[in-house]
């Protein structure tokens, strides 16, 4: 077993504040901190993403970052909303 922590990224797909998708993913998220896991929370609420246009998403400011955070993740908590 490897002593580096799992890397999660939690994607938060709802937009609503007081969404049940937000609070659920942030109790998962709390409790995998709490299992010594790294998680990077990627709220699309707080850092909305531009559409994609596959001929020119990779020259969009947020590409590169956002790039990053998903090659670092071991593993990807999706929470979209129902309704």
């Amino acid at each position: 077993m490897s002593d580096k922590p799992l890397n999660v990224l939690v994607v938060v797909g709802s937009l609503h504040n007081e969404s049940v998708t937000r609070a659920i993913l942030d109790h998962a998220a709390e409790r995998l901190r709490a299992d010594d896991c790294a998680v990077d929370v990627l709220d699309l609420g707080k850092e909305p993403l531009p559409l994609y246009n596959p001929d020119t998403a990779e020259d969009q400011p947020v590409f590169a970052a956002l790039q990053a955070r998903v090659d670092r993740a071991d593993v990807f908590l999706l929470g979209t909303p129902d309704n």
